[in-house]
């Protein structure tokens, strides 16, 4: 029985290196085949990742841009690592599949493979015992950089064919096939005309916002014209930041109609209608103004019959002052204005019972018309700015915008207004 069991240990100690050397084997050969799944799958890597650089600039020489150099390295680079990725993933891990090629190719027919089966227990114990040991002296011997070569790889034809392509989509000529870089100068060139006419016109509001600063207007008017020149002011900022749209001449459009109805609400709160009405009521009367000897009255009545408001507001100044500083000449026309103003208040012959009062008449008619006066070139200034921005040629003003004087509030000077 000793015998026995000491001629056991030995071929137990055998077979334990028959397993050991067949596991090592079959480990080697499992990685040596994902390796050469991976290699060979470089060049249909390679071509995708070229031929995604290729569509990629293709498309932007007939389409338009979309991509940056970066954005196409980081497409090309994550196509070409997927690529491997999925080779990798799908390279066949089977044993036998494995066992069999190397078989093929170093002439042990079935040595190897025959070893799994036994392994599985598919055969007998005697006939198992013998196909380990022979598939454990095999093992040791099996090269698999012979076995299993790399081959030639690459470059086949199809990366050539890649590169073929490649180098045309690098050579191909803008052709803007679908009109798109067209349609993105246009709007480019029409985001630059907006800004050019938004420009122009929030320089010309600030000098109209200057002269209300000037003059001796109502708090509320000057506050209305600083409101709407921050605000376009507040807009052409943003408009010139980099992550704002194109701007269209619809969007400034929409905002021009937006201060044009602040301008609207701003006249119809300062009475200015009344103002308007007066006005009218004076020119009718212009002939009996101009008829008065006093140098103030015929002032008013040239700047009645020349239609300007800001003159208009500058004679009724100046008679206001006359009446200050010297009432008794001005007492022949004090029944007069007294007619006039009180017509305009509703009470005709009752405003101004007096001389003082009758100056602060004329002084507060005469501040409205400056609202009236600064209103209406604010006005004027977007109305100009709205239909410069007409798609039709014919709807162009023509001429320079309205002109803006420094030193009255009409505009009848040969003051620069700033221009377009």
């Amino acid at each position: 029985m000793s015998g026995n069991h000491m001629s056991d240990k030995p071929r137990l100690n055998s077979d334990e290196s028959s397993h050991k050397e067949l596991d090592q084997l079959l480990i080697r050969i499992q990685r040596r085949r994902a390796f050469l799944k991976t290699v060979r799958s470089l060049e249909g890597a390679i071509c995708v990742a070229i031929m995604a650089l290729t569509v990629l600039i293709i498309a932007d020489k007939v389409y338009e841009p979309v991509t940056t150099l970066n954005q196409k390295l980081w497409a090309a680079g994550g196509l070409f690592s997927l690529f491997i990725l999925l080779a990798r993933l799908r390279a066949d891990s089977s044993t036998i599949a494995g066992a069999v090629e190397v078989e093929g190719q170093v002439n042990i027919p079935q040595t190897i493979s025959t070893a799994i089966y036994a392994r599985e227990g598919k055969l007998s114990e005697d006939a198992a015992r013998k196909v380990l040991e022979d598939a454990g002296e095999v093992s040791g011997s099996v090269d698999l950089s012979t076995a299993l070569p790399v081959g030639r790889l690459w470059p086949g034809k199809a990366l050539w064919i890649c590169l073929l392509f490649f180098g045309g989509s690098l050579f191909l000529p803008a052709i803007d096939l679908f009109g798109t870089q067209a349609a993105i100068e246009e709007e480019r060139k029409e985001n630059a005309r907006v800004m050019r006419k938004e420009k122009a016109l929030v320089r010309r509001l600030e000098k109209v916002e200057e002269i209300s600063q000037k003059h001796d207007v109502s708090d509320e008017t000057r506050e209305v014209i600083r409101k709407i020149t921050r605000q376009q002011k507040r807009n052409l900022e943003l408009s010139k930041s980099e992550n704002s749209d194109i701007r269209k001449s619809e969007d400034l459009k929409d905002q021009l109609k937006q201060q044009l109805s602040k301008v609207a609400a701003a006249k119809k709160a300062s009475d200015s209608e009344e103002s308007a009405k007066m006005v009218k009521r004076m020119k009718e009367d212009i002939e009996s103004i101009r008829q008065q000897s006093s140098a103030e009255m015929k002032k008013l009545a040239k700047a009645l019959q020349e239609g300007d408001v800001g003159q208009i507001a500058t004679a009724l100044d100046a008679l206001a002052k006359k009446f200050s500083d010297d009432p008794a000449a001005m007492e022949s026309l004090q029944e007069e204005l007294q007619k006039m103003l009180g017509q305009k208040f509703g009470k005709p012959g009752q405003a101004g019972s007096g001389k003082e009062e009758l100056a602060n008449d004329l002084e507060q008619l005469s501040q409205m018309l400056k609202d009236l006066a600064l209103l209406d070139q604010v006005k004027e200034q977007l109305e100009f700015t709205e239909a410069e921005l007409s798609q039709l040629a014919k709807e162009w003003p023509k001429g320079n915008p309205p002109q803006i004087c420094p030193d009255c509030l009409a505009g009848k000077c040969q003051a620069n207004s700033g221009g377009t």
